[in-house]
C-alpha cells in the first residue's frame, strides 16, 4: 500500500520537513518507492505534479 502525507496550514509554509521523514520511513526503503506525486492549493485552484519514477 502506499503512503500519504497530509499537511493543512493557513499561511505559507515549507513541508520539507516532513518529506525528510517519509523517505527515511518508506519512499526510500519501503516496497512502493517508485514514483511520487504532490499536489497543492494555489490561490483558487490547485496544481497536481506526478512522476512513475522515484
Amino acid at each position: 500500500m502506499c503512503e500519504l502525507l497530509g499537511m493543512s496550514a493557513n499561511v505559507p509554509t515549507d513541508i520539507c520537513f516532513s518529506f525528510t521523514g517519509l523517505v527515511q520511513r518508506g519512499g526510500g526503503t519501503g516496497p512502493h518507492k517508485d514514483g511520487w506525486g504532490i499536489t497543492f492549493y494555489e490561490g483558487k485552484g490547485c496544481r497536481t505534479f506526478k512522476d512513475p519514477q522515484p
